[in-house]
């Protein structure tokens, strides 16, 4: 699908070679396999400003990435966030990579267009080399995959 027939994108992020900081991808690519009518769903290793132009061109867009979480013995397990995001501008000098609300400003100056837009983080806990999810990710990944469901299903026409 071309991502000018989607009415919504799914923008999955992170270092899939990181153990859970790939959560967002893996999200991602859940998504793609489905080939629902009217989503895009796109894997990143970061957000960059071109990425921008696609979010002119949805009604939706939902962000899922990873978030670092420390547990000890008397800490519950973190849930999956949700966030509603609004377009916002960086003081970072940074052109190599982007948060979701910058992407949002940069569409809104660039294209005079933003989507509703919602980020789904992740809790992980395990940023070392190779491609495991933690326990906690991986309930984390499917509570993400619920909320999209969710997201989805309240957008419908």
């Amino acid at each position: 699908m071309n991502i000018s027939e989607a009415t919504i994108a799914i923008l999955g992020y992170g270092n899939d070679l990181r153990g859970d900081d790939g959560a967002g991808q893996h999200v991602a690519r859940i998504f793609a396999d489905r080939a629902l009518p009217r989503v895009r769903s796109l894997a990143f290793h970061q957000l960059t400003p071109d990425l921008s132009q696609i979010l002119s061109e949805v009604e939706l867009a939902i962000f899922v990435d990873a978030y670092a979480v420390k547990l000890n013995s008397t800490s519950p397990v973190p849930d999956t966030q949700l966030h509603r995001l609004v377009p916002q501008s960086s003081t970072s000098t940074s052109n190599h990579s982007s948060n979701p609300a910058e992407l949002l400003m940069l569409s809104r100056v660039l294209y005079g267009s933003t989507p509703p837009a919602w980020l789904i983080a992740i809790p992980a806990l395990n940023f070392e080399f190779g491609w495991a999810f933690s326990p906690t990710t991986q309930r984390g990944i499917q509570q993400a995959a619920d909320a999209i469901e969710h997201l989805l299903d309240s957008h419908r026409p």
